[in-house]
């Protein structure tokens, strides 16, 4: 038995059995969520200055888009969490399989630098922000910056 390795193939019918996704620890929950388009380059930032989420390397960090994309678009920068570039090759190529392999909760992972990002900001400004706030705080800066340039 030892170095061999078994595949399990199940109908669609069992892989929605309750038994069955208990039994081999089967996601319910889709690893995708939809968000509102976002895009943040402080935020994007913000999550390249944590180490890698999968293999803790601190250097060559990407902001890894984790939400639905398809040929040339992006998800939400919300959905951004850091990896290094080899594991965000890793992820593009398979993300539920990168997740499974790496023992990483993507969603819970996205929520979390939501929240740190969130209190740092509230923090910055003594007002709970959230991203569309934080989105509309970025663009009055930044046309602060043209009007005075």
């Amino acid at each position: 038995m030892k170095g061999r390795t078994f595949v399990l193939t199940f109908s669609p019918a069992e892989y929605h059995n309750p038994i069955v996704q208990q039994i081999f620890q089967i996601a319910q929950r889709a690893i995708y969520q939809s968000e509102a388009l976002l895009r943040s380059r402080p935020y994007r930032q913000f999550v390249k200055s944590f180490p890698c989420v999968a293999c803790r390397k601190p250097w060559g960090i990407d902001p890894a888009h984790t939400g639905p994309h398809g040929i040339s678009t992006k998800a939400s920068d919300a959905t951004c969490i850091p990896l290094c570039r080899s594991c965000h090759r890793a992820y593009d190529a398979a993300p539920a399989r990168f997740a499974r392999e790496h023992h990483v909760d993507i969603p819970a992972l996205v929520k979390r630098f939501t929240r740190l990002w969130e209190a740092r900001k509230q923090m910055a400004t003594g007002v709970k922000v959230g991203f569309s706030r934080a989105r509309s705080l970025d663009c009055s800066k930044q046309k602060q910056k043209r009007s005075a340039a």
